[in-house]
């Protein structure tokens, strides 16, 4: 569903094993009172990956400098999967 807002219903249809990328790149342009708290979805659906990035709010879309938000399990496994770019650093806490 690109450029709408994502129920937490319609995660719950999806297949634990199947990751799900939520891009949130305009989060900073959206009023909070519509949008609901994706980060606390992490807990419940650990499968999920929340995206975002300085690009847009903050005027660095020629950097590309963004973050993704997610369980610790599925952020080690990506990271011991070897970064796809030599810009990507893992952190977790």
């Amino acid at each position: 569903m690109a450029g709408s807002a994502t129920p937490p219903d319609d995660l719950a249809s999806v297949p634990a094993r199947a990751v799900v990328l939520l891009d949130e790149a305009y989060i900073k342009f959206v009023r909070h009172s519509e949008h609901p708290d994706t980060l606390n979805w992490i807990h419940e659906y650990p499968h999920l990956v929340v995206l975002r990035t300085f690009s847009k709010a903050y005027g660095l879309a020629a950097l590309r400098v963004g973050y993704g938000i997610t369980s610790p399990e599925l952020a080690e496994r990506h990271c011991n999967s070897g970064c796809w770019s030599q810009s990507c650093q893992c952190a977790t806490r």
